[in-house]
């Protein structure tokens, strides 16, 4: 790969920002110029604020989308939650796409204005639809991170781990075939990732046997082993968890 793994989440996060929040603001400019009547001086600039902002909108969805498929390993739908930010995701993303580039050769003042302008306010809702979801999978994520301290969570990852993981780590953690996986020096969110993509010639991927819930219990389960640790990281190679 050209970059480091650890990067792609963090282009994910900082691109996706600009299309969901340009397209909002496309929709409101272009409301405006529509409520405004045809002899007010501000109808011209609202036009053109809402014609760069869509612009910039569908170059903005290339970076987020290309980045949220490597991260997601070249699947576009999922499960679970990512599900459903898939699937607003690409309806979201052909839509801008096809409205930059309407735009791009209508000039500032798009012919069927109604019809591009009610496309235009649905597309602002998918992508904020989009946006929620994908706050929702960072906020599992985190809360998978959190759980640490509930003993139910790490018990239950503890019967995952005896059900899929003990036959390379031991039934205590300490290694076998696998290595111990006691003071782990990488964050929650790399113990979870690892979990799932597994480790090319080391340890399968999960990702198909568990969900998002049960990939959070198998991370909480493996971070007790190391407590204290959560918020520390590590730029080398994810540690094979089976």
């Amino acid at each position: 790969m050209l970059l480091d793994s650890s990067i792609w989440p963090k282009i994910h996060g900082g691109s996706t920002h600009f299309p969901v929040a340009l397209s909002i603001a496309a929709a409101l400019f272009e409301s405006a110029a529509f409520l405004l009547p045809e002899t007010s001086s501000q109808k011209p600039r609202l036009h053109a604020a809402g014609y760069f902002a869509i612009l910039l909108a569908g170059a903005g969805t290339f970076p987020a989308v290309l980045s949220g498929l490597v991260i997601a390993e070249g699947k576009p739908l999922g499960r679970d939650v990512l599900l459903l930010h898939h699937l607003f995701v690409w309806p979201a993303f052909a839509l801008l796409a096809g409205l930059a580039v309407w735009r791009a050769l209508a000039g500032e003042r798009p012919g069927a204005f109604g019809v591009y302008l009610a496309i235009l306010c649905l597309t602002a809702v998918l992508t904020s639809a989009a946006g929620y979801w994908g706050g929702e999978l960072l906020l599992n994520s985190s809360a998978g991170a959190a759980a640490v301290a509930s003993p139910a969570l790490v018990e239950q990852g503890r019967r995952f781990f005896l059900a899929s993981c003990s036959h390379c780590h031991g039934d205590d953690a300490r290694g076998d075939e696998g290595p111990d996986l006691h003071g782990l020096k990488i964050s929650n969110a790399r113990i979870a990732v690892t979990i799932k993509r597994g480790v090319k010639g080391e340890m399968p991927a999960f990702s198909k046997k568990y969900g998002d819930p049960e990939i959070a219990a198998l991370t909480a389960f493996v971070r007790s082993l190391s407590p204290g640790r959560a918020a520390q990281t590590t730029a080398g190679k994810p540690a094979a968890l089976d």
